[in-house]
């Protein structure tokens, strides 16, 4: 499998991405020639007239907010360029334009996405123990305060939990705002979030801070890649290891209903009971809580020091993980799809209760 592909926009309509290939150096895109990925920015790769093989993406949001999050991914750029990491690799930054929000990368052409293996049931423990031990390498790089940012995260969204502006409000679809009405129906989960935000500023290590397998990427020789560097800063080293954990704590949840349909496969309206949903919700997290612990045993290993506190911090951001792949879900649905209410459920108790769940997610192996 490789990664899912779709049309791109036509290079003629944002002449700025050539022009900053050209200026430096690498030659131009053609139409015929290109390529681009889904995803929520525009986005071309292919190979350039002077055989530079780029992957190029033009950013969509806020001018203000597009601009730090280039900032963040030079500042990472030019953090490994001094301290190259040893258990993964990621995409050489080759450029970028502030201005008009384009970001360019060498492509990483033969490559597949932790989210597809993970569909075709290929993402392995060894992959999930060599990812434990690239994040313990990133947490544990030694950085100079000027060399990355160390202020407040716009994820979790604080200001949110209290109130959405109205500007806002009329731009989200109607499962958003069934999402955003759960989140601020429950005072203790939103200071809950709010105290998580506040208490990773405390922490001075090396995040990637937006992480989800498909920003995992092995390629054909084996070689893993980490991408997409735009929330890079200095922060709880736990929102990382909570946001891998969370990752197949959200896929459990999300993978019921279908476990359910294969044991009712000739009923169509088969409606599941409670305790179904239950024991496959169960059946399913105790199927997938191997790569979570994997990844913990390979994190431990290569830093030592870690221990049963940042496994509960780790908890607490899997339990925040709930709630944001919640929101994600809800933006682009019309209404808010039950397994996500269910993972909305779990995701409380884990930001909540947060000892009661090191085991249950697999991070307690040693």
């Amino acid at each position: 499998m490789t990664r899912i592909r779709v049309e791109p926009v036509g290079l003629d309509k944002n002449p700025q991405v050539n022009q900053l290939l050209e200026g430096l150096g690498l030659g131009r895109l053609e139409d015929a020639e290109v390529t681009s990925y889904r995803g929520r920015n525009d986005n071309w790769a292919g190979v350039t007239t002077s055989g530079r093989s780029v992957f190029v993406k033009q950013i969509l949001g806020e001018s203000g907010d597009i601009q730090k999050r280039i900032h963040h991914l030079a500042a990472f750029a030019a953090l490994i360029q001094t301290q190259p990491p040893k258990h993964f690799a990621t995409p050489q930054l080759l450029g970028y334009d502030l201005n008009h929000r384009i970001v360019v990368h060498e492509h990483l052409a033969d490559t597949v996405s932790g989210s597809e293996l993970a569909a075709d049931e290929k993402f392995t423990e060894e992959l999930a123990t060599r990812c434990g031990r690239a994040f313990a390498e990133l947490h544990t790089i030694p950085v100079e305060p000027y060399q990355a940012d160390s202020g407040a995260s716009p994820f979790p969204p604080k200001d949110d939990l209290k109130a959405i502006p109205g500007s806002g409000y009329a731009n989200l679809s109607a499962g958003a705002i069934e999402a955003w009405a759960l989140l601020h129906s429950d005072t203790a989960v939103a200071e809950a979030i709010s105290d998580l935000a506040d208490e990773a500023r405390r922490y001075r290590s090396p995040v990637h801070a937006d992480l989800r397998i498909d920003q995992i990427m092995v390629d054909s020789q084996d070689e893993m890649y980490v991408i997409d560097w735009e929330e890079f800063r200095l922060s709880d080293p736990a929102r990382d290891i909570g946001a891998f954990a969370g990752e197949w704590l959200f896929k459990a949840i999300n993978n019921i209903p279908s476990q359910i349909s294969k044991h009712h496969s000739e009923q169509a309206e088969y409606q599941a009971t409670d305790q179904e949903i239950v024991e496959n919700g169960t059946a399913e997290l105790d199927r997938l809580r191997p790569l979570i612990a994997a990844f913990w045993v390979g994190y431990t290993t290569a830093n030592p020091a870690a221990g049963e506190e940042l496994a509960v911090r780790s908890v607490r951001w899997a339990g925040w993980h709930m709630f944001d792949r919640m929101l994600a879900i809800a933006d682009q649905s019309g209404r808010l799809p039950a397994a996500s209410r269910a993972a909305a459920g779990i995701g409380r108790n884990a930001l909540l209760f947060p000892e009661q769940f090191t085991t249950t997610l697999g991070l307690d192996a040693a």
